[in-house]
């Protein structure tokens, strides 16, 4: 099941190396100050990120060496959705955090099943679609079959809740239904109905009303709702080209809110200037063209649906959080893919990028 055969694009490895490292060393001068005020620890925070990085990186190598063919079994596919579905209902027996129950917590570690419900979503649709490429042909049937299974995922996320991960399974959706050549006009009566549903969890979550309106208008009240993009776009605005300097970031200090996670973008502007997030931005938009090249090319038709859903996920999580943090788009809990500090996105973006870097080397079927 694994080999060590080095025969694939070892460029698009290293740019994944290169990312993990760049989020260690941000994650290191980040969670400084609230490692120290919440853990008594400057650098408690960055040697949990540590030991993810590890964890993480292993499974990558791993995934990068495997025979992925078992993945097209739809018994795989079943237990992905079966365990998915189960970790997705077990959050609601912890006890609830910031008054969101997105983590289920054992033996002092966490994790976030929603992250896990974006790679069974890309699995089941790369298995369904690599069978009925022909979406023309009853396509309100073919919806059907696809939202079945996909719908409960989703309710269960938003009930949590965490609308920024169902906006991301959404796009995910809608991306594979367009280029399976499902019919235009029938995907945006689709789309027609689900966006009510969006209007009434969005009007119904004060929180998320909120997250619309300073988006609308950031300055309005700078001191509350708005604060977290406010102090976002001061860091932004201290970089300048060169940036401050490694480690001299101050809005780090108690000013932008948990600057290690959501907002880490905006420390890497303050601290490396416009050159350090022009460098990140462009290896991961050299990732996403080696990542769809590897995908198209490979002649499995499952492992080509699913190079491009895996690639396509962690550049939607990129421009989520970027535009984010810059206030092109409104605050949501995305975390910048291989940056930003979080054991559970760690992970799972590695095992995502490793299956992109496996579709690369030379299939025989």
């Amino acid at each position: 099941m694994i080999r060590l055969d080095w025969n694939l694009d070892r460029s698009m490895l290293l740019a994944t190396l290169i990312l993990v490292c760049v989020g260690l060393v941000m994650v290191f001068s980040a969670s400084i100050p609230t490692s120290q005020a919440k853990f008594h620890s400057p650098h408690f925070l960055f040697y949990r990120q540590l030991a993810w990085a590890a964890i993480g990186v292993f499974a990558f190598l791993m995934v990068v060496q495997m025979r992925l063919q078992w993945l097209a079994n739809r018994w795989v596919v079943a237990a992905a959705l079966v365990v998915t579905y189960a970790l997705l209902a077990l959050v609601f027996t912890q006890s609830p955090i910031n008054g969101t129950q997105r983590w289920l917590h054992a033996f002092g570690v966490s994790f976030q099943p929603s992250e896990l419900a974006k790679l069974t979503t890309i699995l089941f649709l790369s298995y369904y679609l690599s069978r009925e490429p022909d979406l023309r042909e009853r396509p309100f049937l073919h919806l059907l079959r696809i939202a079945a299974p996909i719908v409960p995922m989703m309710v269960l996320i938003v009930l949590e809740p965490d609308l920024g991960s169902v906006v991301i399974l959404l796009l995910i959706v809608l991306l594979y239904l367009f280029l399976a050549g499902f019919p235009l006009l029938k995907l945006a009566l689709a789309g027609a109905a689900v966006l009510p549903v969006l209007v009434v969890v969005v009007l119904s979550s004060p929180y998320m009303l909120n997250r619309i309106r300073t988006f609308m208008a950031p300055d309005a009240d700078p001191r509350g709702i708005g604060y977290h993009i406010n102090q976002s776009l001061i860091a932004m605005g201290h970089s300048g080209f060169w940036g401050l300097g490694l480690g001299e970031s101050t809005q780090k200090l108690y000013f932008l809110p948990e600057p290690h996670t959501d907002f880490i973008f905006a420390v890497v502007g303050e601290e490396l200037g416009f050159l350090g997030c022009l460098a990140v931005v462009a290896l991961f938009g050299y990732l996403f063209c080696r990542g769809v090249k590897a995908a198209i090319q490979n002649p499995v038709p499952m492992f080509n649906w699913l190079g491009l859903g895996l690639i396509t996920l962690i550049m939607i999580e990129v421009l989520i959080n970027t535009s984010m943090v810059i206030s092109l788009g409104p605050t949501k809990g995305i975390p910048l893919p291989f940056i930003s500090m979080g054991g559970t996105s760690l992970l799972i973006n590695l095992l995502a990028m490793g299956a992109v870097i496996n579709f690369s080397r030379e299939y025989s079927g």
